[in-house]
């Protein structure tokens, strides 16, 4: 059954999310749209990614398209129009979060924001057991982009290892962003960006590598599992998702690595 926005566009499926301090929202938002003087009850932050719109903060008017994002403080009243069709992602940002955030609303540009904004949108719509690590993540990256917060530490430092061994303990129920960062007295954004310079990739990415060799060990030593099983065990949605990560890390469909690698097989009973 198609449900409706405020202004008469329809939702879009897997338009919804949270993850750790965030919710996130997907729009599709047809030709001429226009939606009134509103605004939201928590600070959020709008990514456009396709398209483009104009918005009015009172007298202002700035034009969003493609790489760039408009930070919105709570309840700050608004109107958005646009003669073309558009889609948009909001982060919204958790009331009373930790976190500082400004009190007026501006609008920044970066090629960024564009790549982390589309996989955003990607992990919603393929959601798996990583996903919400990795939702986390960007969403810390974007926020501390936006809002200007600097996150660089020099060196190696001891506690990323920490992260890094809480994830190899607790891959079958990760731990969110936020608990490795209380875990290791560090803001989240400053974990996910720290682990992603020295390990190169973000927290949830690595996560989903771990759960990904989980399954290539399965396909090795279990015969009797199908893929869909194996797709299953290891966190994901459905085998096609689970085909595709595989593909991407190993280079190689998990059928065609079943072929090629075979499977080691029980051993024969003995006869006394």
């Amino acid at each position: 059954m198609t449900t409706y926005l405020p202004c008469g566009c329809p939702r879009l499926p897997n338009g919804l999310g949270a993850a750790g301090a965030f919710n996130f929202r997907l729009g599709r938002h047809l030709p001429s749209c226009t939606i009134g003087l509103h605004a939201h009850d928590e600070p959020r932050i709008v990514l456009p990614l396709a398209g483009w719109f104009e918005t009015r903060h009172g007298r202002r008017s700035v034009e969003l398209s493609a790489g760039t994002a408009m930070f919105r403080p709570a309840h700050d009243e608004h109107r958005d129009d646009s003669p073309v069709a558009f889609d948009s992602l909001s982060i919204c940002l958790a009331q009373g979060a930790d976190r500082p955030v400004p009190k007026r609303p501006y609008a920044i540009a970066d090629d960024r924001m564009h790549a982390a904004a589309r996989s955003l949108r990607n992990e919603l719509a393929l959601p798996d057991t990583a996903s919400t690590l990795v939702l986390e993540g960007l969403a810390e990256l974007l926020v501390s982009v936006v809002l200007h917060r600097r996150t660089q530490e020099a060196g190696v430092p001891r506690w990323i290892h920490q992260v890094r061994e809480q994830l190899d303990a607790e891959y079958l129920a990760p731990p969110s962003l936020s608990r490795l960062g209380r875990a290791v007295g560090r803001d989240p954004a400053h974990v996910c960006a720290t682990f992603r310079r020295v390990f190169g990739r973000s927290p949830g990415q690595y996560l989903r590598e771990l759960r990904l060799w989980q399954a290539r060990h399965a396909l090795d030593t279990k015969p009797g599992s199908s893929l869909a099983d194996i797709a299953t065990d290891a966190g994901f949605a459905d085998q096609s998702h689970f085909t595709r990560h595989f593909k991407h890390l190993f280079r190689v469909t998990p059928a065609t690595y079943r072929q090629r690698h075979g499977v080691l097989q029980a051993p024969s009973p003995q006869v006394e």
